[in-house]
């Protein structure tokens, strides 16, 4: 496959080839990429199949001009014989550019002639990694606070065109209120007017804003556990967390090797080791081995009903840190 970064560094390079496939759930990843190859043509025309791009492409065409041809969902061409593609590729001269469009599902896709073949020609747009997600809602909304950005990654599923849907809601709302980006976007949010996706309990990354005593990220955790498909998983979790309270307290009390190493012998696991290891762990030794015999008498405190289950959540937010 044709890897996105690829197709970013020929267009900076003002490379454009004369036959794409471009698949993918980040439409508008994808449309913005369209737009740019536009730039290099002169007219832009949409034909229904592959059969009439034929009357276009061929070096007798009566159409002056460098023309691009967008061809969507050809559902036809996608299991064509690899002889016939290559040939119609082959006739597609220099003044024309094809891009062949597909908002099929990545494993319906992969089972096609087109993929087997043709992979070297094709580029996916799926959702970006968190990082690029950030980067694209700072460009758009540079006011709003680091947090905020997350929970909008989050919830438009890092998917570009989601995004810039999301930014475009705040944007028009800050203009006719005339309040702040952060403002708009918390107002929106109240009015449940903006993408929401409920978050997963993700016990990692809870735990490390327990460990290095992130305090305003807990207040989203919290929000986070408490709501309704997870307040069942936090006691699953208790295990995992015990775990991550006594690796906390041997590096603090025997250093980044040393307490590694211990926690490693006492069958802890070593991915979880190296991380917490590479915290800012701003507690002393003793608050995290307490932290963690809290923890433990957790689980029984539910079993001999002194505890409820719905009680968890808040009796370690309230007793434990």
């Amino acid at each position: 496959m044709k890897k996105l970064e690829d197709l970013k560094t020929d267009l900076l390079n003002n490379k454009v080839e004369k036959f794409y496939i471009f698949y993918g759930n980040d439409v508008g990843i994808r449309q913005h990429y369209i737009n740019k190859i536009s730039t290099y043509f002169q007219q832009k025309l949409v034909v229904d199949n592959w059969l009439n791009i034929k009357s276009y492409i061929g070096a007798n065409s009566l159409i002056s001009g460098r023309k691009l041809i967008l061809i969507y969902n050809d559902e036809d061409f996608l299991n064509q014989e690899s002889k016939n593609i290559e040939n119609l590729i082959y006739k597609i001269n220099n003044d024309f550019s094809c891009i062949f469009v597909y908002d099929l599902a990545g494993t319906t896709f992969k089972n096609t002639n087109l993929f087997k073949y043709f992979a070297d020609y094709i580029t996916e747009f799926q959702a970006v990694q968190s990082n690029i997600a950030l980067e694209f809602i700072a460009d758009e909304l540079p006011d709003i606070n680091e947090l905020t950005a997350s929970e909008l990654a989050y919830n438009c599923e890092n998917l570009y065109s989601n995004i810039l849907l999301e930014a475009d809601k705040i944007k028009s709302y800050q203009n006719e209120t005339g309040v702040s980006q952060q403002v708009a976007f918390e107002s929106l949010k109240n009015k449940n007017q903006l993408l929401f996706k409920q978050q997963d309990f993700v016990s990692n990354e809870f735990m490390n804003c327990v460990l290095q005593g992130n305090f305003t990220n807990l207040s989203f955790w919290y929000d986070v556990v408490t709501s309704e498909n997870n307040v069942n998983s936090f006691f699953k979790y208790l295990s995992f967390i015990f775990n991550d309270f006594m690796i906390a307290g041997l590096v603090k009390k025997y250093g980044y090797y040393d307490g590694g190493s211990r926690a490693f012998r006492y069958k802890m696991h070593w991915g979880r080791i190296i991380e917490i290891r590479n915290l800012n762990l701003i507690y002393n030794a003793e608050y995290y081995f307490v932290g963690a015999y809290k923890v433990a008498n957790i689980d029984e405190l539910v079993k001999n009903g002194t505890l409820k289950n719905s009680e968890i959540i808040d009796y370690f937010f309230n007793n434990v840190i």
